[in-house]
């Protein structure tokens, strides 16, 4: 799948903040992102449990933060 990292971080933060639809999270973690950086983002992210406890939930912002760094990098091009 192409995604850019802005699309990375909107499903991120939606997640975290209880935003989206039904299976918003659940395609996010399932399908390939071509980009590798994003890539190695939706990965991680795939290996966090549901229900998210306190420790997930630092992980997400975690991958927050490095989804954003990658937007940032991208667009200083």
């Amino acid at each position: 799948m192409q995604l850019a990292p802005e699309d990375v971080v909107s499903c991120l933060s939606n997640f975290l903040e209880n935003r989206g639809g039904p299976y918003d999270w659940d395609d996010f973690i399932s399908v390939d992102i071509a980009d590798p950086a994003l890539e190695a983002i939706r990965a991680a992210a795939a290996n966090i449990d549901l229900p998210v406890n306190a420790d997930g939930e630092r992980r997400i912002r975690d991958l927050l933060t490095e989804a954003r760094q990658v937007a940032h990098e991208r667009s200083a091009v």
